[in-house]
């Protein structure tokens, strides 16, 4: 069983959008995760977007390894995976990134 240590930031902009970002630390396993939420409090329609942007660090050094991490879609779950075949340090490891809504797009570029 996971235990989780997490935190809360909340945020109102000048537009009238609420945000809140909660980050969940896994104590026992080393799983980071977060939950965007995005509230539309102006009372007017609005049409919403959220990014990711991710930088793998799968080596020691990020100039060293970042040529070398290969990521790719998975079909059934959507996720993004990432692998450093090179480094046989972590050659075993797979990091992933998944939303809980379809992405409308995906990109990927090497190191």
């Amino acid at each position: 069983m996971l235990n989780f240590w997490y935190f809360i930031r909340k945020s109102l902009n000048v537009k009238l959008i609420s945000k809140e970002v909660w980050v969940y630390l896994a104590l026992d396993a080393p799983i980071k995760f977060r939950v965007l939420k995005l509230r539309n409090v102006s009372g007017r329609s609005r049409r919403l977007s959220a990014m990711g942007y991710l930088e793998w660090l799968m080596g020691d050094q990020r100039s060293k390894s970042s040529m070398h991490v290969f990521t790719e879609v998975d079909p059934n779950s959507e996720a993004l995976f990432a692998h450093n075949l090179y480094n046989t340090e972590f050659s075993a490891r797979v990091a992933f990134f998944k939303l809980d809504v379809p992405a409308t797009s995906k990109a990927t570029s090497p190191g």
